[in-house]
């Protein structure tokens, strides 16, 4: 009855891989496996983040990542206990943490005729680096005819009185007016906690000069 009963514990703490996987930074972590031995093995999580395991007594939760409800336990007048043991396991992952922030407000200064190059850009930068200058160079920008969503390779290059940094970055654009959104992903080539990478966003806006579009954003130095 004990091996019966052990089995039966392993059976159901299986069905809660697929029911209680959290997303973290877009990506589903996946209980791979949870061995007889105790071993829990949790793919598809960031590097450089942390983790935390999460268990319920059912998969609608409520969870909990400790035993406070397992200790002290009063124990009735019939000489019973019943309590919700752990039978479900999920892993909740933690964005690593941020060593820096950038401002910037950039513009298209130049469509240059020269191979592999497509537009140069200039602008102010601001947070951890003081307030400084930016710059730029395109190299790559291609629009999906469906979806309108415009791929962009690009160098920012962001120089302050306190840092300056050149990060390679990749950008997805929606749409091509003002308020259009776009995420960026990158890592630091030069300078400043270079290899770290880069995560940020921008927002389309209208200026005064330089054909009246600009963009502002923020970049994160994981």
């Amino acid at each position: 009855m004990k091996l019966i009963n052990t089995l039966k514990l392993a059976g159901l703490a299986g069905v809660g891989f697929t029911l209680a996987t959290m997303s973290a930074l877009g990506q589903s972590p996946i209980i791979s496996s949870f061995g007889q031995n105790g071993q829990l093995v949790c793919t598809n999580l960031q590097p450089g983040s942390t983790a935390s395991v999460e268990w319920a007594s059912s998969a609608l939760g409520p969870w909990t990542t400790n035993w406070a409800g397992l200790e002290s336990v009063p124990v009735g007048s019939n000489g019973l206990i019943q309590v919700g043991v752990p039978m479900f396991y999920r892993v909740r992952g933690t964005p690593p943490p941020t060593f820096g922030n950038v401002t910037f407000t950039k513009w298209i200064t130049a469509f240059p005729n020269q191979p592999g190059l497509i537009a140069t850009m200039a602008g102010i930068a601001g947070g951890d680096v003081g307030t400084g200058t930016f710059a730029g160079e395109v190299f790559k920008m291609s629009t999906d005819g469906v979806t309108g969503v415009t791929e962009i390779v690009a160098f920012y290059r962001l120089n302050g009185p306190t840092h300056s940094l050149t990060a390679l970055v990749q950008i997805m654009q929606t749409g091509t007016v003002t308020g259009s959104k776009a995420v960026i992903l990158g890592v630091v080539t030069d300078g400043w906690l270079k290899v770290h990478s880069v995560a940020g966003e921008y927002t389309q806006i209208a200026i005064d000069h330089d054909g009246g579009t600009g963009y502002q954003g923020t970049l994160d130095i994981k």
